[in-house]
């Protein structure tokens, strides 16, 4: 769903007490699992995350993408060269989605408003296997929403209104504890959600034994916010991209690995 994965790299912080287990560098397919198996005869792709119990919790938005030779200045109309409607948007929908495609077994916390594209966006996941009955509709809000323009390589801005996004919230979570401590594998988040909404999300999931706690610390809010409490609350994985991994890690910041293009960090 997403036309670049995010670069994978290693925390390089352990908060005192914490206590968490050191990984070694390698792709998130592996650290959450071993394991790999085919598809059945009809589908002779490579199943990844086959049986692999994920617990997602992020933001859903759709999104009106539009191909452009530059991007627009203040006061600039552009002739877009291709245009889409994409469903799928946010980093909570892309991960469920993308892990679901691997073969995992997801289930998704997030949100989307009691509208059309809320409808759509939840039979869209429930046709990729994911489990939805857990994400919040809301009445009041609806379906977050964003506009996207797109360079050919692949470079990209735009902006996002996230709608109902803003009800998944701590007290969201903790409604659905129990779900934790259900046996799931891994548990991914990001920084969509507001930071004490990711970082309570991470912690249920710690508290409940989940094994792997991946957090994607986009988009950034400072280099210096939550950073203590951003390296209490993680188990050792972190997927970022380019930039947002050393504003995240402040004095400690992540290592991407070999081969990921990183400005900050060249070889």
């Amino acid at each position: 769903p997403t036309s670049q994965g995010p670069d994978i790299a290693r925390a390089e912080i352990n908060a005192p007490g914490v206590g968490l287990p050191s990984c070694s560098m390698m792709p998130v397919s592996q650290a959450l699992s071993a394991r790999s198996c085919k598809g059945s005869k009809e589908d002779s792709s490579v199943r990844l995350l086959c049986d692999v119990r994920i617990l997602v919790l992020g933001a859903h938005t759709g999104a009106l993408q539009s191909i452009v030779p530059r991007f627009p200045a203040p006061g600039d109309y552009l002739v877009a060269r291709r245009f889409r409607e994409a469903t799928d948007g946010a980093k909570g929908s892309n991960q469920a989605i993308a892990a679901a495609r691997l073969g995992a077994r997801v289930t998704l916390l997030s949100a989307v408003g009691q509208d059309e594209r809320g409808r759509q966006a939840l039979a869209y996941m429930q046709a990729q296997g994911i489990d939805t009955q857990y994400v919040l509709v809301s009445r009041e809000l609806p379906t977050g929403f964003g506009a996207g323009f797109y360079l050919e390589d692949g470079s990209v801005m735009g902006a996002t209104f996230v709608g109902a996004t803003t009800e998944i919230t701590s007290a969201y979570l903790d409604a659905n504890a129990a779900l934790f401590a259900s046996g799931f594998d891994a548990f991914l988040a990001s920084l969509e959600l507001p930071n004490e909404v990711a970082l309570h999300g991470l912690a249920l999931a710690r508290q409940a034994g989940i094994p792997r706690c991946i957090l994607n610390p986009s988009p950034a809010r400072g280099r210096h916010s939550d950073t203590q409490r951003t390296r209490s609350a993680l188990a050792g994985w972190v997927g970022s991209g380019r930039r947002r991994s050393s504003t995240l890690g402040g004095a400690a910041p992540c290592r991407c690995l070999p081969g990921t293009p990183d400005p900050d960090h060249p070889g």
